[in-house]
């Protein structure tokens, strides 16, 4: 079952998943190919077998977005009211749209969050480093 998100968490998700988009282990592998597999009802829309469709996350109340005193300490707000306006100016809607793009191309399957790549499978099985994806492939 997949966890549930807000937006800031699914944000930091991104950003970091972006970095090493490489999916590798047997289960993680499994997993995307799973998501693969339901997608498949979804036409293909252009070349590559590409799936498009548009998934939300909810703003989630202040806590989802960070910490107060962390804030504070690092110098990026000075008072509470501050931090509240920082968090409504990057989440100003109760519901963020993230466009969701899969594709697969020569057995490389790729996942796209936000116009991003964040998961991928290559097919000549050079991986860059050995990280563990399942966070990534379950909120998806």
């Amino acid at each position: 079952m997949a966890q549930h998100l807000f937006a800031p968490q699914l944000d930091a998700l991104i950003q970091h998943a972006q970095s090493l988009p490489a999916v590798v282990g047997e289960e993680n592998r499994a997993a995307l190919l799973r998501l693969f597999d339901k997608l498949y009802e979804i036409a293909a829309c252009g070349e590559d077998e590409r799936r498009e469709l548009w998934l939300t996350a909810e703003r989630g109340a202040i806590e989802a977005f960070g910490d107060y005193e962390e804030y504070l300490d690092e110098g990026d707000v000075e008072s509470y009211e501050e931090f509240e306006t920082l968090w409504r100016d990057y989440y100003p809607e109760p519901l963020k749209w993230y466009p969701l793009t899969t594709m697969v191309y020569r057995d490389n399957y790729s996942v796209f969050l936000d116009h991003k790549l964040v998961l991928q499978i290559t097919s000549n099985g050079q991986e860059e480093f050995e990280y563990d994806k399942t966070d990534y492939v379950g909120a998806i």
